[in-house]
């Protein structure tokens, strides 16, 4: 029994021992420091958001000069040859004049004809108011002497014949004075069926000059002949087409916009902001250019589609502004460029309207029209060479760019493209640690993205991270160094 009770001594002892001789050991304070990011505070985007598409010229209008007359084309000027640039009244045809010059001569004939009938008419008429006159002289003496030849028969001075024959007398120039009267009636009535004559004969001579002048077929605007239909010695009839002549006063520019480029135009102000004076031209690579899927509902729309039933009845103005997003665009300022030569050229134009065709049912873009007044007025915004050589105008057919500077009604943040982390996410500095926020893009082009603020979880004077993570988690501390 007392070799057991010997070896548990034992034990105890050096486990007593041992535990005696046993050091405690101390965390040693860790020196590596925490990773260091960059930042940058998130500032509102001011300026416009630009929306790049491409687009072509087309012509604001092309008009067709037709023969207004029946005849044969005697002249063709030059002018009115294909690819000539005209000026409003320029001669572009003559029909022979022989045949209309005959009718305005027959016509003035005519009207001095009815001119000389109703002077005429006048002699007659001042001669008949004269036996008027004389026949109611005549008629006063045949009463008087009629009233004497009753008052001598009451006497039983003169016999009844007597009586009889002074009354013959009065009746007598009493009647011609009426034909007399009836003559001059007749005569007033002939005289205004006269001046209808003379007016219907001047109204037919005034047609005739129309006519005759009409063989003067001239340019109706200033622009270019896209096309002559017509030559010299043709027979033509009232409506024939001669030329085809394109407006240059203002050109269009067709470009198809995507729907969520259309959203921030149905979203931007309704007024028309200023144009800037020196717009930045595009990044010359058009792939560049990025924009978010539309895959937001309706409850993102800002303007509900309700307004157009209360649009009756209303004017211009009203109607304009409760229909923004239905069949109208808000004026929204716009930038065409045209770059050859290594120069820039640079037309100021307005967003004015949709193409008409709807939605593109392949490419789901919808056509709309850039309306440019003044496409003679180009600015050279970068060059090469020493002296600006370039179309000098927006022609047909060009393949343009347009910038629309659309200005939303709410507020836009701004953000270097890189700190968009995949997801539309971004991760931000708060009190030393990271964590991570959601956006909502309006659209990236040319290394920024503009952040929809009312729909994201960033605000402006956040702290945004811009350099890369290898490694981050929510709540993560971290070291900030912010960029300026």
């Amino acid at each position: 029994m007392v070799a057991p009770l010997v070896v548990l001594a034992l034990g105890i002892g050096g486990y007593v021992l041992l535990a005696s001789q046993r050091h405690v050991p101390v965390r040693a304070d860790d020196d590596t420091p925490l990773p260091l990011v960059e930042t940058i505070v998130v500032e509102p985007h001011d300026a416009s958001m630009d929306i790049e598409v491409d687009g072509v010229v087309v012509p604001y209008r092309d008009v067709t000069v037709a023969s207004e007359v029946a005849g044969r084309i005697a002249k063709k000027t030059d002018a009115a040859r294909a690819g000539r640039y005209v000026r409003r009244g320029t001669l572009l045809f003559e029909i022979d004049p022989r045949d209309y010059t005959l009718e305005v001569q027959r016509l003035a004939e005519q009207v001095k004809q009815a001119a000389d009938q109703i002077e005429e008419l006048d002699v007659e008429t001042a001669n008949a108011e004269t036996l008027v006159a004389l026949a109611e002289e005549d008629l006063a003496l045949q009463q008087r002497d009629l009233e004497r030849t009753e008052e001598l028969a009451s006497r039983d001075v003169l016999t009844d014949s007597n009586l009889d024959e002074a009354k013959r007398k009065e009746l007598a120039a009493r009647n011609t004075l009426q034909s007399l009267r009836n003559q001059l009636a007749l005569l007033k009535a002939r005289r205004a069926r006269l001046e209808h004559a003379k007016a219907l004969a001047h109204i037919q001579l005034e047609k005739a000059q129309l006519d005759l002048q009409r063989t003067r077929i001239v340019a109706p605007l200033d622009g270019i002949v896209v096309e002559d239909m017509a030559e010299r010695d043709s027979f033509v009839q009232p409506g024939t087409p001669l030329v085809k002549i394109e407006d240059t006063s203002a050109v269009e520019v067709l470009c198809h916009l995507q729907m969520q480029q259309l959203y921030w135009l149905w979203y931007s102000d309704r007024a028309l902001p200023d144009r800037a004076t020196n717009p930045t031209p595009p990044a010359p690579n058009d792939g560049d250019h990025r924009t978010e899927e539309a895959d937001q509902g309706a409850a993102d729309t800002p303007h509900s589609n309700k307004s157009s039933h209360n649009a009756a009845g209303t004017d211009e103005s009203r109607l304009h502004v409760s229909l923004p997003n239905t069949y109208r665009l808000p004026p929204t300022p716009a930038t065409v460029f045209y770059r050859i030569g290594g120069q820039t050229f640079a037309w100021d134009g307005v967003l004015s309207r949709y193409e008409g065709k709807g939605i593109n049912e392949k490419t789901r873009t919808v056509p709309c029209r850039i309306l440019v007044e003044n496409p003679q007025q180009a600015r050279v915004l970068d060059r090469s060479l020493p002296e600006a050589v370039g179309p000098g105008a927006l022609r047909r057919g060009m393949y343009v760019t347009v910038v629309v500077h659309a200005r939303p009604a709410t507020t836009i943040l701004q953000l270097p493209e890189h700190a968009i982390r995949p997801g539309n996410v971004v991760w931000c500095v708060d009190n030393g640690c990271l964590c991570l926020r959601r956006v909502r893009l309006a659209s990236i082009d040319d290394g920024k993205a503009l952040i929809h603020a009312a729909a994201s979880e960033v605000k402006a004077g956040d702290h945004i991270v811009v350099s890369p993570l290898a490694f981050a988690h929510e709540g993560m501390p971290v070291r900030e160094e912010t960029k300026q």
